[in-house]
């Protein structure tokens, strides 16, 4: 999934239950070594780019919510 962002694009992945910030723009890359997350509550954020990406649900099982702003 490929999200837009201040500095330019975001890229996603959602896959075997985890969710992780393959390649973005910002020049720390922090994103990015945040790693994979899996429970709810997890957060990855990048804020160069104005990015979070968190994990709704009541449990593992429940689907994902991406928001952007």
């Amino acid at each position: 999934m490929v999200i837009p962002g201040e500095l330019g694009p975001t890229i996603l992945h959602v896959a075997a239950g985890e969710a992780w910030v393959a390649a973005a723009s910002c020049p720390g890359k922090i994103c990015m070594r945040m790693g994979k997350i899996h429970r709810q509550g997890d957060v990855v954020a990048c804020l160069p780019n104005r990015l979070l990406l968190r994990i709704r649900g009541e449990d593992r099982e429940a689907a994902y919510d991406f928001i952007t702003e």
